[in-house]
Formats: C-alpha cells, structure tokens, sequence
C-alpha cells in the first residue's frame, strides 16, 4: 500500500477561465497545425488517441463547419508551502498519479 504524501484539497484551488471566439480568429491568432503536429510526433502517445494527430480528417477542413470556439482552461493555483517543498522521487510519483 502507498502511503499517502498529499491531501491535495489543501495544497491547491482550482480557477476556471472560459473564452469564446469567432472560429477564423482563433485559427489566425493561435493555431499552426504543421507545428503542432510536429511537436505532439515527440511525444510517446503520439497516434494512440483519437484526439491526437495523425488524424484521418484534415482538421482544419472540420473546423470550417464551425463559426465559434468555447475554450475552457482550469489553472491550478498551488499552496506556497507545497510549491516550495522538495519531493523525493516516490513522492513526486505519487502526486503524478493523483
């Protein structure tokens, strides 16, 4: 059994930001799907979700049947005393796994 290191409802509280925007606008300002593509073919699930490139659509072609986008981010805004511990190893994978 895993000792527990962590009670993470006290070392973090959760803020919710929620953005919409014209599609094209989003597409202009933030969005280089060639760079994105590159980047995520570095990762180790590259290809292993369906969420994840290669995609069998073309994306970009997609989105054009869409006028907006709802973009929803959370941060996690962690306790001072947590941010400024040192974890060894076995800890650090256990708040991973959380």
């Amino acid at each position: 059994m895993v000792e527990q290191y962590v009670n993470c409802k006290d070392v973090y509280k959760t803020r919710k930001f929620i953005k919409t925007l014209n599609l094209d606008e989003f597409i202009e300002k933030y969005v280089e799907i060639s760079k994105m593509e590159r980047y995520c073919s570095l990762c180790k699930n590259y290809g292993k979700s369906w969420e994840c490139p290669p995609h069998t659509i073309n994306v970009e072609d997609y989105w054009k049947h869409f006028n907006k986008i709802k973009i929803i981010a959370v941060k996690l805004d962690y306790d001072d005393n947590f941010r400024n511990k040192s974890y060894n190893h076995e800890e650090l994978n256990y708040i991973m796994a959380l």
